[in-house]
């Protein structure tokens, strides 16, 4: 689950504590998090790294996400190729989906 927004102290800290408490994986997103108290939003990142989430900048979850896009299209052909297909199955772009949320706020 990636998590950002405003202010950080507030409005990401108490979601991002509850999705922890229901098992999700967390990951805040740094860069997309503020907050007019900068030492709170400071606070908070040091609350959540050893316990409750990874933190990782926009530029670092993109390229995480495009990774695990190249490895779904990798097992894919590997797959079509095992099983004599002649069509590879198009594969959901995570990335493109992804680059929309960031931009579209969804």
């Amino acid at each position: 689950l990636f998590m950002a927004g405003i202010p950080t102290d507030v409005c990401v800290n108490a979601p991002l504590i509850a999705a922890t408490q229901r098992n999700y994986r967390v990951t805040a997103i740094t860069d997309g998090c503020a907050s007019p108290w900068p030492e709170l939003h400071e606070a908070c990142f040091k609350i959540w790294q050893p316990k409750f989430a990874r933190l990782k900048t926009t530029a670092e979850v993109l390229a995480e996400i495009e990774a695990l896009n190249e490895g779904i299209q990798a097992y894919l052909i590997t797959r079509s190729q095992t099983h004599n297909r002649s069509v590879i199955p198009p594969a959901f772009s995570l990335i493109s989906h992804t680059k929309a949320c960031v931009i579209d706020g969804c």
